[in-house]
């Protein structure tokens, strides 16, 4: 019997070869997979269609509160400004969407009473007083009132009512400027 060296070679190479392959089509099907899922989030992501624009890009809303605290009647307005960002991206494969921001002319504190601060602004996004239609569309005119402790966290509900009875807090009035009727082209 004769032995070729060559030949045990070849067919060493060949076993190697084909137990290397056989372990690598997991490797390559799994990276295909990713490409795939990852080439659909970006085609989508392309053809996504892009929201129309506003026509009116900024507006200003004014609010007012109206309230008593320990017995003595105050006044609170200030005005919120709304105007559109621009349009992005909202999350990869999700489409595109039209962003808003919000400003106020003056701090929205209402009233500060040691280290607790009252805070009002009008219930509402920005793109919802806007006239967006895509934006929520559950309120009112009414304004959110908040108690800030320390600076850090608001008060919960029960937390909240328990310091407007303590400081007999109550509302008189409220106003805000309802949303503007606006065009999207």
């Amino acid at each position: 019997m004769e032995k070729n060296p060559k030949k045990w070679l070849k067919r060493i190479t060949f076993i190697v070869g084909g137990i290397a392959s056989v372990m690598a089509i997991p490797y390559i099907f799994t990276i295909g997979v990713y490409l795939f899922v990852a080439a659909s989030f970006i085609l989508t992501d392309i053809t996504a269609p892009t929201p129309p624009s506003p026509e009116v890009l900024t507006a200003k809303f004014h609010y007012e509160l109206r309230y008593e605290i320990d017995g003595v009647e105050k006044f609170h307005n200030n005005t919120m400004i709304c105007s559109f960002k621009g349009i992005e991206q909202i999350a990869s494969g999700a489409g595109k969407k039209r962003t808003w921001d919000c400003v106020y002319e003056s701090k929205p504190t209402v009233e500060a009473l040691g280290v607790y601060r009252i805070i009002c602004y009008p219930k509402g996004s920005a793109g919802y007083y806007m006239g967006d239609p895509d934006a929520y569309k559950k309120y009112e005119n009414e304004l959110e009132i908040e108690v800030n402790y320390n600076g850090r966290r608001n008060l919960s509900e029960e937390e909240k009512q328990e310091f407007f009875n303590e400081h007999n807090f109550k509302i008189i009035s409220q106003t805000c400027d309802p949303p503007i009727e606006n065009t999207f082209q």
